[in-house]
């Protein structure tokens, strides 16, 4: 209501949803406000978009870009599979972006 309009999705810029200052909060679409949503619990390799794929064994990229999932590659050494997504995260979901 701040801005005269009331959104239907408030995403938190930074991810803290007790920040309710004005400066932390924009309108999202659902598919923005999961981009920038922390990492899953169960996540395992620690990197967000990075799994390992038994069998390949190799470390398995991707991303959703418009309600798809849009793989990366796969890749030896866990560090390309994390530069891989941050850059395609950054490209396709731009402010919304969230690498931790």
């Amino acid at each position: 209501m701040h801005h005269g309009y009331l959104p239907l999705i408030v995403d938190h810029i930074d991810g803290n949803k007790a920040n309710n200052k004005i400066e932390n909060l924009r309108q999202a679409t659902k598919a923005e406000n999961a981009w920038n949503s922390k990492i899953h619990k169960h996540n395992t390799s620690g990197i967000r978009g990075v799994s390992w794929n038994k069998q390949t064994s190799k470390w398995r990229a991707a991303i959703n870009v418009n309600g798809k999932a849009l793989h990366l590659g796969r890749f030896n050494d866990i560090k390309d599979a994390e530069n891989a997504v941050k850059l395609a995260r950054q490209t396709y979901h731009g402010q919304f972006a969230r690498h931790q």
